[in-house]
């Protein structure tokens, strides 16, 4: 969470409002950033971040 939020200061993107959100999927971790940046682990437990600039469209 930490290197998103680093990332984002980077840019100079105002993130000073925006929240994660922790919810458990399946007995997993997930964490969701207000503008839709998400963490998840993969199936080795490795943290992985998805932006939503990059993500398909999910239902």
């Amino acid at each position: 969470m930490r290197d998103v939020e680093d990332d984002l200061a980077a840019q100079s993107v105002d993130a000073s409002t925006w929240r994660w959100t922790l919810t458990f999927l399946e007995g997993k971790p997930m964490v969701e950033l207000d503008d839709g940046t998400s963490i998840h682990l993969d199936p080795l437990g490795h943290a992985q971040v998805t932006d939503p600039d990059d993500a398909g469209s999910e239902d």
